[in-house]
């Protein structure tokens, strides 16, 4: 019960859950507390970085350089096909040639 307090969940609705879902909401729970803990650290990181640098670079250029450009770009056939075949053989699917 005290897990289910230290996470936020009111004691009826702990009431309410079964063991599975107690122990999946604190799965989600530490990832989060986990994913949070690094977000922080690497702002930190990041503030100390810039504030070591002698000229500070524009933020589109970081922004770019962090998470790539952003431009659509057409597929081909070919890697149309290719991704049609993984989401088919993820999803189960099976292939048939069809004949000529």
């Amino acid at each position: 019960m005290s897990l289910a307090i230290h996470m936020g969940i009111s004691i009826s609705e702990f009431d309410e859950m079964t063991p599975y879902e107690l122990n999946l909401h604190a799965e989600v729970f530490m990832e989060k507390s986990l994913s949070e803990k690094q977000e922080s650290l690497t702002l930190v990181w990041m503030g100390e970085y810039y504030h070591r640098v002698k000229n500070l670079p524009r933020i589109t250029d970081e922004l770019e350089k962090i998470f790539g450009k952003n431009q659509k770009q057409a597929m081909t056939d070919e890697e149309m096909l290719k991704v049609a075949h993984m989401l088919n053989f993820q999803l189960g699917g099976t292939v048939e040639q069809g004949g000529e």
